[in-house]
């Protein structure tokens, strides 16, 4: 698991996603850049056979264009294949936080999502799960529980949500 505080807040997502084998090498602030720098560092020494990416929330925030986002991501699913070539990749949602919504940068976070599903369509062995409907009510909006107070940020009902999304995802991954 690489990417941003989304990932690197999950403390229990090794015992959460049981029995998959999981590390956790996401670090907190990160945007797509930052994982970028230090790619080398990171995914390569994981030998991992599934990557799996959360990354361009602190981008929507630092008011990064989707299009720059998405490049930026491009960019890392190509190193990656040529680190890993035998490794898939799983893209996740950038989440819909209570805190994009009322920093007016909700479009952004669509527009991301939107552009790293079309990107998992193009290529096989990258695929892309969209965690956000475990998050939000019938009618789309977040479901406060789910949220810390900072309005980003996964409260422990929140990464179990996450889970019955993301599991089931990197399970099927992960077959032969």
């Amino acid at each position: 698991m690489v990417g941003s505080s989304i990932f690197r807040k999950w403390t229990n997502c090794v015992q959460d996603l049981a029995p998959l084998p999981v590390t956790n090498r996401a670090f907190g602030g990160s945007q797509t850049g930052d994982q970028l720098f230090f790619f080398d560092k990171i995914v390569p020494l994981s030998k991992a056979s599934l990557v799996v990416w959360y990354c361009g929330s602190n981008d929507v925030r630092a008011k990064a264009s989707p299009g720059k986002i998405l490049q930026r991501t491009v960019e890392w699913v190509a190193r990656t294949r040529k680190a890993l070539p035998d490794a898939r990749i799983l893209l996740v949602s950038v989440i819909r936080a209570p805190e994009k919504r009322s920093d007016g940068l909700l479009g952004n976070v669509d527009e991301v999502n939107k552009g790293l599903s079309e990107l998992a369509k193009k290529e096989k062995g990258l695929s892309f799960v969209n965690v956000n409907p475990s998050l939000e009510d019938s009618a789309g909006e977040p479901i406060p529980e789910c949220y810390v107070a900072d309005h980003l940020h996964l409260t422990p009902e929140g990464y179990r949500r996450m889970t019955e999304v993301l599991k089931p995802a990197m399970q099927k991954e992960m077959q032969p």
